[in-house]
């Protein structure tokens, strides 16, 4: 659903027809001389003055156009090393604000290729550049290991590493098999030790300092390893610019959720979803397997516990509801709605916000009753600790949770999520529904997505009854056992897939 606008603005204002839109092809060129001057700064001129990724999608493609496009033309004029260095940090800054501004799949691929076609013409430029000669020669290696590279962007703490980190656990099973080795590109080696990976050989660029030296890092490392097959895991910045190019025979995308990202030199593409069929996305076939986390967190005391909801401003004796997730997950006005009528309508309820900021839509409207009075945003915090404060989490909709409601079941907190068809796709209802006897069977607390005053009343059932949340949390964490423990699978499967291998348990054991 497309990111509601500011009450009473009509759609038209922030249009190429209108004032500001001709305002903004009179000024590109300024735009552009600013970002090129300062690129933080001239982004954030392109946020304050020009409504830049706070209006509607139709008005960011706009600028993408006029300001974004030639910009990156101008790249393939500079130097190499600069062209590079500029696009990332680019393409970095336009990834909350445009590229994943809203939770829309089709949005996503179109804002992604607007800006990662010039990332993949960059890097395939780099391949004819006589900068290619300073790459080293390859080495031969004589054992008969299977040798795959897991390349990871970004820092080793978020949602996806956690299952990342889990399938890596358990393909300890298969090291005599399986040579593994994980290139990090931002974090440091010593921040994954004692994590159970000393069967993995571990790598990091976080040394170098700019985008330019760690691609040629990478390029050098991948030149000197006969690797059979590179995955690139998750995150999405600087992809095209890593794996634009052939750096193995076989090169592929594990997604933990975008699916549109396909490029001719990729040949393999899986997904998250535990139990969960293959399926395909832009005519592509997407792998799943099984793939679980370990949801391994400490329980927090009472007096932890009163601290967190003190710290909130919440009294102790609250009914505590909570939802945990991105903010691009909060652009849906029925959500708020419903937010409203439950806590109008039930005494002493309080409703928690884990995310790392308030859409804009919404903030004036979170100034009254009963906002004001009931309404915490905590901002970004250890969703692992503040899920045992609440006593009921409700999840966002279309597009829902997936870690941190598995996280409030694995507490005992009883879930309320949501049958959709983002969810259906990816969340925590894939999950929940494989375990499951009965496949045509929705999990417990999943509801349809269908009136408000509806769903209203089914919360609100739910909130007044203790027998029915306990119950509730007790078939959710029934569940949730089943899927449990078995990293072993998870590995199995995708090791198989990625290297077109047979790795059996049997053998491993």
């Amino acid at each position: 659903m497309p990111r509601p606008d500011a009450v009473g603005e009509k759609f038209y204002v922030y249009h190429p027809g209108s004032s500001i839109g001709q305002k903004l092809v009179e000024n590109k060129h300024m735009y552009i001389s600013h970002i090129l001057l300062d690129t933080k700064k001239g982004i954030k001129k392109l946020v304050d003055e020009m409504k830049f990724g706070q209006k509607n999608e139709f008005w960011d493609d706009f600028i993408f156009l006029q300001v974004f496009a030639p910009l990156f033309d101008k790249l393939f004029s500079f130097d190499i090393e600069q062209a590079i260095d500029l696009y990332s940090e680019i393409d970095h800054l336009l990834f909350t604000t445009y590229i994943r501004r809203d939770e829309d799949p089709v949005r996503f691929r179109r804002a992604f290729w607007n800006v990662n076609n010039y990332g993949l013409r960059l890097a395939r430029s780099l391949n004819t550049s006589s900068l290619t000669n300073m790459l080293a020669p390859s080495k031969s290696f004589t054992n008969n290991k299977k040798r795959i590279c897991f390349v990871f962007k970004g820092g080793f703490q978020l949602a996806h590493s956690e299952f990342f980190q889990e399938f890596l656990v358990g393909s300890k099973f298969f090291r005599d098999q399986v040579e593994i080795t994980l290139f990090l590109i931002d974090e440091r080696s010593k921040a994954l030790k004692n994590r159970g990976l000393e069967h993995i050989n571990i790598v990091s660029t976080s040394d170098k300092t700019s985008p330019y030296d760690k691609l040629m890092a990478y390029r050098n490392y991948m030149s000197s390893n006969n690797f059979d097959h590179i995955s690139w895991v998750a995150c999405v910045q600087n992809l095209s610019l890593y794996m634009g190019q052939k750096s193995a025979p076989k090169q592929s995308y594990w997604s933990m959720k975008y699916h549109s990202i396909v490029m001719d030199s990729l040949d393999k593409y899986a997904g998250l979803g535990f139990g969960g069929k293959s399926f395909y996305y832009d005519d592509v076939e997407w792998f799943r397997g099984r793939a679980f986390p370990s949801l391994a967190f400490s329980k927090i005391n009472s007096k932890t516990k009163e601290k967190l909801l003190e710290s909130a401003g919440i009294p102790i004796n609250s009914f505590v509801i909570g939802c945990f997730v991105r903010s691009e997950k909060l652009n849906n006005d029925a959500y708020w709605n419903l937010l409203e009528k439950v806590i109008a309508q039930n005494e002493n309820v309080h409703f928690v916000l884990a995310a790392p900021f308030i859409p804009e839509f919404v903030k004036a409207r979170l100034k009254n009753s009963p906002f004001k009075q009931s309404f915490h945003h905590l901002g970004w915090v250890n969703t692992k600790q503040w899920c045992q404060c609440l006593d009921l989490y409700l999840d966002s909709f279309p597009r829902g949770s997936c870690l941190t409601i598995l996280e409030a079941i694995k507490a005992n907190i009883p879930s309320i999520l949501f049958d959709s068809e983002h969810n259906r796709e990816s969340s925590a209802l894939p999950y929940l529904s494989s375990a499951l006897s009965n496949s045509k069977q929705l999990p417990p607390g999943v509801l349809p997505i269908e009136d408000v005053s509806l769903l209203n009343k089914k919360v609100s059932s739910l909130i007044k009854s203790k027998q029915a949340l306990v119950q509730l949390a007790a078939e959710q964490k029934q569940l949730l056992t089943k899927l449990e423990g078995q990293n072993i699978l998870f590995a199995k499967d995708y090791l198989n897939y990625l290297l077109d291998a047979n790795l059996s348990i049997r053998k491993a054991q």
